[in-house]
């Protein structure tokens, strides 16, 4: 069992390392300099992996601010969604940043799962996510309660931002405040819709201080959704 905690995101040394030691994005972006984005070679694509072979013959990854983005389709092949390929170095890091740090908050796979894939890309992503999910100490030690079978179901599609909230607490080990002696915790609000967090430092845990608190943060939230 392992406990995830807060790091840094990959810098740009991190990023070129990765990829000066990695032989099939070595092949992929020799390729990208060489010829067209959906002219592959068999030899190309067997080196490059199972993973990227369709990408790649669809023309669908391309080099942008010198990281390897892959273009998922999102509506009928018309817009798409740039993800930035992750190789294996730096995957659990980005994982731990996105799960163990002050906006994600050990919110579970799911809501880890969809922050992610919004942003990243990388074989077997989903299958990685649920094995460190279950492996971090901290969700083992202190979410026994939850289950998939807690969760809420919607039988309607939910399509207004800030229509379905998520609350949770979240604290890296006991911080005390100089000036009122209290544990301190950061109290994360998320959208489900838009997957918008806000987090705000709360150091009483009765009804009313959550109550003032969460109408604090969707003000906040409708504030910036009308500007």
């Amino acid at each position: 069992m392992q406990c995830y905690f807060t790091k840094r995101t990959p810098e740009t040394l991190d990023w070129s390392t990765a990829y000066h030691n990695d032989p099939s994005i070595q092949c992929i972006m020799a390729g990208l300099a060489t010829h067209k984005a959906n002219e592959w070679s068999k030899p190309e694509l067997k080196l490059a992996g199972p993973g990227f072979i369709l990408p790649l013959q669809q023309g669908r990854v391309s080099l942008v601010n010198r990281k390897l983005v892959l273009f998922k389709p999102v509506f009928q092949q018309i817009r798409y969604v740039g993800l930035i390929i992750v190789l294996l170095p730096l995957r659990r890091k980005i994982f731990s940043h996105y799960h163990a740090g002050p906006s994600g908050g050990h919110m579970g796979e799911y809501k880890t799962l969809f922050r992610m894939r919004l942003r990243f890309f990388w074989p077997g992503l989903r299958k990685d996510i649920r094995e460190w999910v279950k492996g971090c100490g901290h969700c083992t030690a202190y979410n026994v309660w939850r289950s998939r079978k807690s969760e809420l179901y919607f039988s309607w599609p939910v399509t207004t931002p800030f229509y379905i909230m998520h609350m949770d607490l979240w604290a890296p080990g006991k911080i005390v405040s100089a000036a009122s002696g209290k544990t301190q915790m950061l109290l994360n609000a998320m959208c489900d819709l838009t997957q918008f967090v806000i987090s705000s430092v709360v150091e009483n845990l009765l009804l009313r201080c959550w109550r003032k608190h969460s109408w604090r943060m969707l003000s906040l939230h409708l504030e910036w959704w009308l500007s």
